[in-house]
């Protein structure tokens, strides 16, 4: 809570000696946030969430969209069915969107009747929470990833995606310029009309030019975000610690 957090960040300001503290941040944004809080002076190791990849999952890949998460207004899914909703070429498709989350609240039940109002329902499921190795299996499946979130410090649901060989579409509120980057998805703003032509683009890929976007994410992800592939960084963060 905010609450809380203030009470902490004021615990350390208060009775932490700042020479002593090293933060870890895994973008830019975070680092400016940390050094708002903490003092432009503040000591900061910025590595990005590198992590142990998940066993890739070999399933056929099916047609859906799929967004996995928290199921929060930061999320922004309003806008990623406002924009499935404006485009003839999902509704004229045999794709679909799958959201896999707690939908039981407020928010959740507001994109239900925001589904029907746009007569998407036979287009869209809400899966509830899903984990483990049926996790994996959705991202596997999936046509691509969808994170249409106003902000994330991450999205670690990303590289779990690139790591099943799923591309993604991540909004500019996200570190992930490297989908682009890598033509291993898109990085677009997260209104409507910008995500309305990520995912037009997406869905009429030639068959060869997605299996290369297939295969670009699980590179991006072995290369890019794998802790074997980039644990040098850590030993040399620590290094830096000990001098």
């Amino acid at each position: 809570s905010r609450k809380k957090k203030a009470l902490v960040l004021w615990l350390i300001n208060t009775f932490v000696k700042k020479l002593l503290v090293w933060y870890h941040s895994t973008c830019d944004a975070e680092t400016i946030y940390i050094r708002d809080n903490f003092g432009a002076e503040a000591k900061v190791i910025q590595i990005p969430n590198y992590m142990e990849l998940p066993e890739r999952v070999m399933v056929p890949k099916e047609k859906y969209l799929f967004f996995i998460g928290r199921i929060d207004p930061k999320k922004a899914i309003e806008n990623l069915i406002e924009a499935l909703a404006q485009s003839e070429v999902f509704k004229q498709s045999e794709f679909s969107l799958k959201i896999a989350g707690d939908y039981n609240n407020p928010y959740g039940r507001k994109l239900q009747a925001q589904v029907t109002a746009a007569g998407l329902d036979d287009k869209d499921a809400y899966l509830g929470h899903r984990s483990g190795r049926e996790k994996q299996e959705l991202l596997a499946a999936a046509h691509c990833l969808v994170m249409p979130s106003h902000t994330e410090n991450f999205g670690i649901v990303v590289t779990e995606a690139l790591a099943q060989g799923t591309p993604a579409i991540a909004s500019t509120g996200t570190p992930w310029a490297s989908l682009e980057e890598n033509n291993a998805g898109y990085w677009v703003d997260n209104d409507p009309a910008s995500l309305l032509p990520a995912i037009e683009r997406v869905l009429t890929l030639p068959q060869s030019e997605l299996e290369i976007m297939n295969q670009n994410s699980l590179q991006l992800a072995t290369e890019g975000f794998s802790i074997h592939a980039k644990i040098g960084e850590w030993e040399t963060a620590y290094q830096q610690l000990l001098q």
